[in-house]
């Protein structure tokens, strides 16, 4: 595990080109990169990245190894740590100007959802992004 305040994203479903442009674009920044394996989506998004989160529920009730479904994480999801406003703001325009690909689904870990396993924050950005896009 990475030390706690290190800048790090989580790549969720991006072992493909769209994730080796990333990949670029994050180790010319120096920042952290960090594949989360299909077995860890059921971690708190919090530890791996190496935050002390606490143990037991996520915001919906249920423990963080009780996923949705276990399939219900197949989209692309990328999830930021550590990052100042500056930093973010960079890193999304070093991605456009590499043409890396759109990944949808993006989300910063906050103390609100630190505890929350990848399906919870799964459903969460789907259901914003849906909003979003009006459908």
């Amino acid at each position: 595990m990475g030390r706690a305040g290190q800048e790090t994203v989580l790549f969720y479903n991006l072992d493909n080109a769209k994730g080796r442009a990333i990949r670029v674009v994050l180790i010319q920044m120096g920042i952290r990169i960090r594949n989360v394996k299909r077995e860890e989506f059921t971690e708190p998004v919090g530890k791996l990245v190496g935050m002390a989160v606490p143990e037991g529920v996520g915001e919906d009730g249920r423990r963080p190894d009780e996923p949705n479904t276990p399939d219900d994480l197949d989209d692309e999801m990328l999830v930021m740590y550590g990052f100042t406003e500056d930093r973010l703001d960079e890193f999304l325009a070093r991605m456009r100007r590499a043409r890396t690909g759109h990944v949808a689904l993006k989300a910063v870990i906050t103390p609100t959802n630190s505890s929350w396993n990848g399906h919870e924050l799964y459903a969460e950005l789907k259901k914003e992004h849906e909003a979003l896009s009006g459908r």
